[in-house]
């Protein structure tokens, strides 16, 4: 988890080469990037709250609240990055990548909890 959330540091400490994205397909790169980066996160991050034997409202919450602060602590980051600029929009795909893979970890968790 922690080397994940280096690499998006990482990524984010690069200076935008510059301009506007100058074509469709690499803008919605970018944009997909976001969603996977923090699905990736969202992941790692219930995963090691769940081997805490935490419950899993506590562990989907966790995450989310982790992944939620991480994205807008990194957007803030972005501002003192030379080119790079903070954005809401940003930190909304981010937030909904990361509910995306919490919801899907929240139906196992819910499923593994009802086999019991």
């Amino acid at each position: 988890m922690v080397g994940w959330c280096s690499l998006i540091f990482w990524l984010s400490s690069r200076p935008d080469s510059g301009g506007a994205p100058s074509e469709l397909p690499e803008l919605m790169f970018r944009k997909l990037a976001h969603v996977v980066e923090y699905a990736v996160l969202a992941f790692l991050t219930a995963r090691a709250l769940a081997n805490g034997g935490r419950p899993p409202r506590r562990v989907l919450w966790g995450a989310f609240v982790f992944c939620a602060l991480f994205a807008v602590s990194d957007e803030i980051h972005q501002t003192f990055v030379p080119g790079r600029y903070g954005k809401v929009r940003d930190v909304a795909l981010d937030v909904g990548g990361a509910s995306l893979v919490l919801f899907s970890f929240g139906r196992q968790l819910s499923e593994v909890k009802n086999d019991r």
